[in-house]
């Protein structure tokens, strides 16, 4: 199990070693600008939405599934409250808006394909829970893309 060792000598064995990393470096820069430019048609890409009002509970678990994503918040922040659905086309962003209207809640997105949904801290009581509401976090898987079994 020997490995010898390659040496190039002189400026032509030089120059392909510089010639071929400098074809790496631009294929992986290449690579990483494209897939940047993917993930934003996306985010932008209009879906045809069909999530009738109700609780909230329910509606963020339909959204999450015609969306795609998952979608995470603490179950007390969403008890009690109701959501006017959405019905159309939209955006995962315009469609949340909708769906968050009037709840006082707000989302981010942590990553391509998880939305975080959550309520603003108040002052003086940040990060408390309620008494006797569940700290525990709720999140609806993603459904599988339309077509794959």
């Amino acid at each position: 199990m020997g490995y010898a060792a390659r040496t190039f000598s002189g400026k032509a064995g030089i120059g392909r070693v510089l010639a071929s990393a400098l074809m790496m470096s631009t294929a992986i820069i290449a690579g990483v600008v494209m897939t940047g430019g993917d993930a934003f048609a996306q985010s932008a890409a209009q879906t045809s939405f069909n999530v009738p009002a109700g609780p909230l509970g329910r509606v963020l678990t339909a959204f999450g599934r015609q969306a795609g994503l998952q979608v995470t918040y603490l179950t007390s922040i969403g008890t009690g409250k109701t959501s006017p659905g959405i019905s159309g086309p939209a955006t995962r962003e315009q469609a949340l808006a909708r769906i968050l209207q009037g709840t006082g809640l707000s989302y981010h997105f942590t990553n391509a394909t998880t939305v975080a949904i959550s309520q603003p801290a108040a002052a003086g009581g940040a990060g408390a829970a309620p008494a006797g509401r569940s700290r525990s976090i709720r999140s609806m898987c993603r459904a599988r893309p339309r077509g794959v079994r």
